[in-house]
């Protein structure tokens, strides 16, 4: 586990979030912040960005071979575990509450954070990101010979089935709302 490249993480997370809230300043993307709880909307978007991060870029800055590709593998299927089974991403969720609007006028495929940095390219960065999580699961999948066999299959098939219901549904029912009371 290479502690330096945890600390380059979170340097880039910092700096992303800064900078995706300096945009909103100048140009909101949901609402004037007035009304907004600042540093609520900061954590979680600040947690948001550390997921999409790690979870995209975890080829750059961490090794395939090593332990914390266990950590890596359990973590991709948790998430899209969750967003099937809560049919949202929750940090969205929890982002949006932020803001002091009502949830439920927003898709569940609306992300805050990736909006504001790409606008109207949201659902395309979104597919991007969702192609890129997909090739460095499998490709740790293969090419990890520290992890079990039986291990992998697990995670493999679980991570597989709720992968391909997101994709799926995501394109077929765009039109629902969060169903999470939280």
């Amino acid at each position: 586990m290479d502690i330096n490249s945890y600390f380059i993480l979170i340097a880039v997370t910092l700096m992303i979030s800064t900078i995706s809230f300096l945009i909103e300043i100048y140009e909101p993307c949901i609402k004037d912040l007035s009304d907004t709880n600042i540093v609520g909307l900061f954590v979680f978007r600040f947690i948001h960005y550390l997921c999409t991060i790690y979870i995209n870029g975890y080829l750059c800055f961490f090794d395939y071979l090593g332990v914390d590709s266990i950590l890596y593998l359990i973590l991709s299927t948790c998430l899209t575990a969750s967003w099937k089974i809560l049919n949202c991403c929750i940090v969205s969720y929890y982002e949006l509450k932020m803001y002091n609007v009502n949830h439920k006028d927003y898709l569940t495929n609306f992300h805050p954070c990736i909006y504001v940095l790409f606008r109207d390219y949201q659902e395309t960065v979104m597919l991007i990101m969702g192609i890129a999580m997909a090739f460095t699961f499998y490709f740790i999948m293969l090419k990890n010979k520290i992890i079990p066999l039986h291990y992998k299959s697990f995670l493999g098939i679980i991570f597989t089935y709720y992968f391909w219901m997101n994709v799926f549904s995501r394109y077929n029912t765009t039109t629902l709302e969060y169903q999470t009371p939280l």
